[in-house]
């Protein structure tokens, strides 16, 4: 997390250092979850675009 605090004074824009933000959230997230992170991202990048319920995201529902 330290040397992102500085990698995090060049986002570029807001919007650029919103997204990175979110993108870490979700890695760290898996990381805590003992999660792959590569495999929960894929997971998400693809249902997130078709899923029509939460049943869907979760993976409840095939």
């Amino acid at each position: 997390m330290a040397l992102g605090r500085k990698n995090w004074l060049f986002a570029g824009v807001p919007k650029g250092a919103d997204a990175s933000a979110m993108l870490f959230t979700l890695v760290e997230t898996a990381k805590a979850n003992e999660i792959e992170p590569q495999a929960y991202l894929k997971f998400l990048f693809e249902r997130f675009p078709v899923a029509q319920t939460t049943e869907e995201l979760s993976g409840t529902q095939e």
